[in-house]
């Protein structure tokens, strides 16, 4: 009589433990699958899709030491001395809508050296960014590469040299 027991108890228990481990696989599978469509959804608000809601804003991207009344670059070039005052990346623009930012990302030989990010004003030709010197120093020489961004969406890439 007791091992009718035992084997009623253990077949009890091995039930238990199936339905357990049936709950656990289900609830995982369940997870994995919420976040990987989670992912999927999330990936239809990457840049990406961004670009499509304001494509091409930034048309050109020119290196100047000087800039004029309209903020369109004065004598472009993308070679500089070390003591050019102010390094001016001009950004022609296109469609331009206050609801926007551009931004840019300046490395020097491959490492970030700095960043930045300014509102547009509706309809403008021109947004820049100047790289000044400090006061008793001088730009590092290499090759300089600017990202530029509109809302964060990648838009174009140059370069310049500080000789």
């Amino acid at each position: 009589m007791k091992s009718a027991k035992n084997e009623k108890g253990f077949a009890h228990l091995t039930l238990v433990a199936i339905l357990v481990l049936t709950l656990v696989v289900g609830v995982g599978l369940y997870v994995y699958n919420h976040q990987k469509n989670k992912t999927t959804t999330s990936s239809t608000t990457t840049p990406a899709t961004k670009k499509l809601s304001h494509p091409g804003v930034i048309k050109t991207e020119v290196f100047a030491s000087s800039l004029d009344t309209t903020g369109a670059p004065v004598n472009p070039t993308d070679k500089f001395t070390a003591t050019t005052p102010k390094i001016y990346v001009a950004l022609g623009l296109s469609n331009a809508k206050a609801t926007q930012r551009v931004e840019y990302s300046r490395y020097l030989g491959g490492k970030f050296v700095d960043n930045g990010s300014i509102p547009v004003k509706d309809g403008a030709k021109y947004a820049s960014f100047a790289f000044s010197l400090k006061s008793g120093k001088t730009h590092p020489k290499g090759t300089y590469t600017v990202k530029t961004y509109t809302n964060g969406v990648f838009e174009r890439s140059a370069t310049y040299s500080v000789q």
